[in-house]
Protein backbone atom coordinates (compact mmCIF):
# COMPACT_ATOMS: atom_id res chain seq x y z
CA UNK A 1 0.00 0.00 0.00
CA UNK A 2 1.45 3.42 -0.70
CA UNK A 3 1.44 5.88 1.62
CA UNK A 4 1.63 9.74 1.36
CA UNK A 5 3.52 11.28 4.39
CA UNK A 6 2.93 14.83 4.86
CA UNK A 7 4.04 17.18 7.56
CA UNK A 8 2.62 19.66 9.60
CA UNK A 9 -0.05 20.58 12.48
CA UNK A 10 -2.94 19.43 13.60
CA UNK A 11 -4.98 22.55 15.27
CA UNK A 12 -8.55 22.46 16.43
CA UNK A 13 -10.29 25.15 15.41
CA UNK A 14 -12.85 24.73 17.67
CA UNK A 15 -14.52 21.91 19.89
CA UNK A 16 -15.76 20.33 16.94
CA UNK A 17 -13.09 20.66 13.97
CA UNK A 18 -9.53 19.63 13.61
CA UNK A 19 -7.75 20.73 10.61
CA UNK A 20 -4.05 19.93 9.42
CA UNK A 21 -2.13 23.05 8.10
CA UNK A 22 0.87 21.72 6.03
CA UNK A 23 4.64 22.77 6.61
CA UNK A 24 5.26 24.40 3.47
CA UNK A 25 9.40 24.07 4.22
CA UNK A 26 9.01 20.38 3.95
CA UNK A 27 8.75 17.88 1.14
CA UNK A 28 6.46 15.25 1.24
CA UNK A 29 7.65 11.97 1.04
CA UNK A 30 6.25 8.40 -0.24
CA UNK A 31 6.28 5.19 1.31
CA UNK A 32 5.72 2.00 0.62
CA UNK A 33 3.90 0.08 3.82
CA UNK A 34 3.60 -4.06 3.86
CA UNK A 35 1.16 -6.03 5.90
CA UNK A 36 3.68 -7.17 8.50
CA UNK A 37 5.46 -3.71 8.51
CA UNK A 38 6.43 -3.12 12.50
CA UNK A 39 5.36 0.44 13.68
CA UNK A 40 8.93 1.06 14.61
CA UNK A 41 10.18 0.14 10.97
CA UNK A 42 7.75 2.73 10.07
CA UNK A 43 8.92 5.29 12.34
CA UNK A 44 12.49 4.72 11.56
CA UNK A 45 11.42 5.40 7.29
CA UNK A 46 9.27 7.91 8.32
CA UNK A 47 12.57 9.74 10.43
CA UNK A 48 14.55 9.42 8.10
CA UNK A 49 12.75 11.17 4.86
CA UNK A 50 12.56 14.04 7.21
CA UNK A 51 15.18 13.92 9.04
CA UNK A 52 13.53 14.24 12.09
CA UNK A 53 14.29 12.04 15.13
CA UNK A 54 11.25 13.08 17.32
CA UNK A 55 7.59 12.55 15.18
CA UNK A 56 4.19 11.65 15.72
CA UNK A 57 2.10 9.98 13.10
CA UNK A 58 -1.53 9.92 12.23
CA UNK A 59 -4.42 10.34 9.54
CA UNK A 60 -7.85 11.66 9.04
CA UNK A 61 -11.08 9.77 9.69
CA UNK A 62 -13.73 9.34 6.54
CA UNK A 63 -16.14 11.16 6.15
CA UNK A 64 -18.84 8.86 6.79
CA UNK A 65 -17.21 8.03 10.07
CA UNK A 66 -16.85 11.56 10.60
CA UNK A 67 -20.65 12.06 9.94
CA UNK A 68 -21.91 9.95 13.14
CA UNK A 69 -19.26 11.82 15.29
CA UNK A 70 -19.47 15.44 15.98
CA UNK A 71 -15.91 16.73 16.44
CA UNK A 72 -14.05 13.30 15.68
CA UNK A 73 -10.25 14.11 16.46
CA UNK A 74 -7.19 12.89 14.21
CA UNK A 75 -6.00 9.36 14.77
CA UNK A 76 -2.43 8.63 16.12
CA UNK A 77 -0.33 5.43 15.00
CA UNK A 78 1.70 5.09 17.94
CA UNK A 79 2.28 1.29 18.20
CA UNK A 80 1.72 -1.65 15.72
CA UNK A 81 -1.55 -1.97 16.48
CA UNK A 82 -2.18 1.77 15.29
CA UNK A 83 -0.74 0.84 12.52
CA UNK A 84 -2.65 -2.64 11.91
CA UNK A 85 -5.78 -0.29 12.27
CA UNK A 86 -4.96 2.25 9.74
CA UNK A 87 -3.30 -0.47 7.02
CA UNK A 88 -7.46 -2.13 7.34
CA UNK A 89 -8.68 0.92 7.21
CA UNK A 90 -6.91 2.34 4.08
CA UNK A 91 -7.37 -0.46 2.34
CA UNK A 92 -10.88 0.12 2.14
CA UNK A 93 -10.11 2.82 -0.31
CA UNK A 94 -8.89 2.54 -3.53
CA UNK A 95 -5.69 4.55 -3.90
CA UNK A 96 -2.99 6.51 -1.49
CA UNK A 97 -3.62 7.28 1.79
CA UNK A 98 -2.36 10.09 3.60
CA UNK A 99 -0.18 9.98 6.93
CA UNK A 100 -0.01 13.51 8.56
CA UNK A 101 3.51 13.75 10.11
CA UNK A 102 4.41 16.00 12.79
CA UNK A 103 7.49 17.13 14.13
CA UNK A 104 8.30 18.05 17.76
CA UNK A 105 7.84 21.08 18.24
CA UNK A 106 11.45 21.60 19.62
CA UNK A 107 13.08 20.72 16.95
CA UNK A 108 16.08 23.18 15.81
CA UNK A 109 13.64 23.25 12.19
CA UNK A 110 10.80 24.06 13.41
CA UNK A 111 11.47 25.95 16.14
CA UNK A 112 12.81 29.04 13.62
CA UNK A 113 10.32 29.19 11.68
CA UNK A 114 7.49 31.88 11.15
CA UNK A 115 3.58 30.85 11.77
CA UNK A 116 3.45 31.70 7.84
CA UNK A 117 5.34 29.13 6.81
CA UNK A 118 2.41 26.95 7.26
CA UNK A 119 -0.54 26.17 4.45
CA UNK A 120 -4.32 27.49 5.13
CA UNK A 121 -5.76 24.16 6.85
CA UNK A 122 -6.87 21.71 3.80
CA UNK A 123 -9.99 21.52 3.02
CA UNK A 124 -12.86 18.82 4.52
CA UNK A 125 -12.02 16.00 1.50
CA UNK A 126 -8.25 16.63 1.84
CA UNK A 127 -8.00 16.13 5.55
CA UNK A 128 -9.60 12.51 4.83
CA UNK A 129 -7.53 9.54 3.84
CA UNK A 130 -7.26 9.44 -0.16
CA UNK A 131 -6.81 7.52 -2.21
CA UNK A 132 -5.14 7.76 -5.68
CA UNK A 133 -4.36 4.78 -7.38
Amino acid sequence: MEVLCVCGQRRSKDAFQWEFHVDLNRNASFIFIEEDLQFEDLMKIVSEDFKEEVIGLSYGMSLDIKSTVEGFPPISVANTRHLRSFIGKSRSFDGTCRLCVKVNADSASCNNQASNTFASPVSTAQREIHVHR
